[in-house]
């Protein structure tokens, strides 16, 4: 090319044209990430669903080990033959019930709930 050639050219126009071009692949590039990020958010929204998932079923199995142990403190300081009697006024049932169901007076059940009321702060750990 000659020096002519060059003078020939409108560099306004070149210019303004390669300004353009390159906004042009600005705004591409920034619609991509845009996407990644969407994508992104997608699978992470994904994974925080399934945590907190996960999270639920522990606190069922963590209220589940509550009663449990609270049911074994409470059987603990009771005689061995007592310790169904001592479960069963744990879980709310009367005082004939239980008698019924463990073989033993009424006045042992009614002592039994009473111990288990008077357990049942500590057990709670308060």
């Amino acid at each position: 090319m000659s020096a002519s050639s060059f003078e020939a050219i409108d560099w306004p126009a070149t210019a303004l044209l390669a300004a353009a071009l390159l906004g042009a692949l600005l705004v591409g590039l920034a619609w991509f990430r845009v996407g990644r990020r969407a994508k992104a958010s997608s699978s992470e929204l994904a994974w925080r669903a399934e945590i907190e998932d996960e999270l639920r079923a522990l606190k069922q199995d963590i209220a589940g080990l509550r009663e449990q142990v609270g049911q074994l403190r409470a059987a603990r300081g009771v005689a061995p033959q007592y310790g169904d009697a001592m479960a069963l006024a744990e879980s709310g049932l009367d005082a004939p019930a239980i008698a019924a169901r463990c073989g033993i007076s009424v006045a042992e059940a009614e002592l039994i709930r009473a111990l288990g009321r008077s357990d049942a702060p500590a057990a709670r750990g308060d």
